[in-house]
C-alpha cells in the first residue's frame, strides 16, 4: 500500500487530461498549430460523478482527490469499506450506469479476469471516461476498443493485456493509439516518493522482525 498515492495521482491526472484534452493541446502546439476554439470545449469535472471500483488504499486515495475537485464519488467493492464522502453502491452494474467516469482499482484474479467486458461496457454512458490503472486482464481489451469506436468512450490506460516487457522499446497494440485514449507506460506506482516509501517500509518490516520477531502487514491465506 505504500505506492497507493502514486497510482491515485496518475488516475486523477488522466481524468483531467482527458477532460481538458491536455495531450492533444500539447501535441498540436508542438506542431506549430493554434486551435483555441476547438480546445475550449471541455466540460470540466466539478459536479461530475466518479465511480470507483475497488475501494482499497488506492481507491480511497483517489476518492479524497476527487472530492477535493467537488466531484460526486460512488464506491463499489466486494468487501465492506468506510470512506467519508463516498456514496456506496451495491453492484458494479449500478456504478457503471450512474458514473460519468469510472476508475478501476481491483486486483487481478480468476474472479476479476475480464471483469469489464462488452456487456458491462454497454452500461456506461456514451462519451463516459474509463480509467484503468489496475491490471491488464481486468479489462477485455478488444471489447474496450469496440466501445471506444462505437459509443465514444474516452479512456485513460496505464496497463494492457499484452503489454511490452520493461526492456522493450516499441508498443504494437491498438488501444494506446486510438483517438480519445490517454495511454501511459505502466508507471502508476513509479514515482520517487512511492519508491522511497516502499523501501522505508521494507526496512521497517525487517527491523520489527529483528527486534521482537513480529511481522508488520502480515498477510494470512
Amino acid at each position: 500500500g505504500m505506492n497507493s498515492i502514486a497510482v491515485a495521482e496518475l488516475a486523477m491526472g488522466m481524468l483531467l487530461s482527458i477532460d481538458r484534452r491536455i495531450p492533444d493541446n500539447v501535441a498540436q502546439l508542438h506542431d506549430g498549430k493554434w486551435n483555441k476554439k476547438e480546445f475550449s470545449k471541455a466540460e470540466g469535472i466539478k459536479g461530475k460523478t466518479l465511480g470507483i471500483a475497488g475501494m482499497g488504499a488506492i481507491g480511497q486515495a483517489l476518492a479524497k482527490r476527487a472530492l477535493a475537485f467537488e466531484m460526486t464519488v460512488l464506491g463499489y467493492d466486494v468487501v465492506p469499506f468506510d470512506a467519508p464522502g463516498v456514496d456506496k453502491v451495491d453492484t458494479l452494474e449500478e456504478l457503471l450506469q450512474r458514473a460519468d467516469a469510472v476508475s478501476l482499482h481491483v486486483p487481478m484474479s480468476d474472479a476479476t479476469k475480464h471483469l469489464i467486458n462488452a456487456e458491462r461496457l454497454a452500461l456506461m454512458k456514451p462519451g463516459a471516461i474509463l480509467l484503468h490503472t489496475a491490471r491488464g486482464g481486468v479489462v477485455d481489451e478488444q471489447a474496450l476498443i469496440a466501445a471506444i469506436k462505437d459509443k465514444g468512450l474516452r479512456v485513460g490506460v496505464d496497463v494492457y493485456e499484452n503489454e511490452p516487457a520493461a526492456s522493450d522499446k516499441e508498443y504494437g497494440g491498438e488501444l494506446g493509439k486510438l483517438p480519445g485514449v490517454v495511454g501511459t507506460h505502466h508507471i502508476g506506482a513509479s514515482t520517487a516518493q512511492a519508491q522511497t516509501a516502499v523501501a522505508d517500509e521494507v526496512l521497517a518490516v525487517v527491523d520489527a522482525f529483528v527486534k521482537d520477531g513480529s511481522f508488520r502487514n502480515e498477510v494470512k491465506a
